[in-house]
């Protein structure tokens, strides 16, 4: 016999037991399926929906006459510990549902992801980790202006007595005639114009620096917390499929173990026959 044919044969003798077999498990195969997908569904009410939120902020920038490219008020590194080091200070304190997911650093612009329970919760949460983080790098930006408006004022300060020495030393110079006492009073002179000009030089730069934003900026939000995600729509979906799926692996066992069991017993019964026919052979036929 050919392969097929086989196959046609295993075919025909098995599908009755097969149909015999579902047909009695199958208020099961309809029950079970329905059941764990109301079951899914219902066991949301016992999960509470979660929220993703997210923000961004800008970090600031200074410079100085000495080193005059941008200087970011905070290195990445260090932003990055420190606003991890809130939200578990946070979620240790206020709020336990709540954490942080990432952080992405680009270029100047910093975009924390949180998730938490409760929509107005993770939005607070977002609010009192990044809040803390800008006011830390504004209050550093604020240090540092007021470091350089001394240096500014000391070099104006100096920059006064030097030109009134200057003139002094011209005065001297006109009016003395010692050549040793010139040379010595032209020395000064030049040292304190060298000097006069690298102070206006240094002011210069000072109100540059000032006068442009590209190096001097504070920490800014450039998009404030909004939500991001929330599962509460996807929530009836997704425990809905999971209960379907479940209800389904469950009605596929039972469905194979009452076939196997259905096909096993009807092979048993064949066998039973037989014997018994054989035997009832034998005895017509001593």
């Amino acid at each position: 016999m050919s392969l097929i044919g086989s196959v046609q044969d295993t075919v025909i003798n098995h599908t009755p037991h097969v149909i015999d077999a579902l047909g009695k498990v199958k208020f099961f195969l309809i029950v079970i399926p329905i059941s764990c997908v109301i079951i899914g569904i219902l066991s949301q009410k016992f999960l509470p929906a979660r929220y993703i939120v997210t923000s961004s902020f800008k970090i600031g920038s200074f410079a100085t006459p000495a080193n005059p490219v941008p200087i970011p008020l905070a290195s990445e590194t260090q932003l990055k510990a420190r606003l991890r080091a809130k939200a578990l200070e946070l979620r240790e304190e206020e709020y336990p549902t709540t954490l942080l997911i990432k952080t992405i650093i680009e270029n100047d612009v910093v975009s924390p992801t949180v998730t938490g329970v409760g929509s107005a919760k993770t939005l607070e949460f977002m609010k009192k980790m990044i809040e803390p983080e800008i006011n830390l790098h504004n209050i550093r930006l604020e240090k540092l202006q007021a470091v350089q408006a001394e240096r500014r004022a000391s070099l104006e300060n100096l920059l006064e007595e030097l030109q009134q020495l200057t003139e002094s030393l011209v005065k001297a110079q006109k009016s003395s005639e010692a050549p040793i006492e010139l040379l010595a009073i032209q020395n000064g002179l030049d040292n304190t114009r060298e000097r006069i000009g690298k102070i206006k030089l240094e002011l210069s730069t000072l109100s540059l620096l000032n006068a442009s934003d590209l190096y001097i900026d504070s920490t800014q939000i450039v998009i404030e917390p909004r939500m991001l995600y929330t599962t509460k729509w996807s929530r009836p979906l997704t425990f809905g499929v999971g209960g379907l799926i479940i209800g389904l692996i469950i009605v596929s066992l039972i469905a194979l173990t009452s076939i196997l069991r259905t096909i096993l017993s009807k092979k048993r019964h064949q066998r039973t026959l037989e014997t018994q026919s054989g035997q009832t052979e034998r005895s017509a036929n001593p």
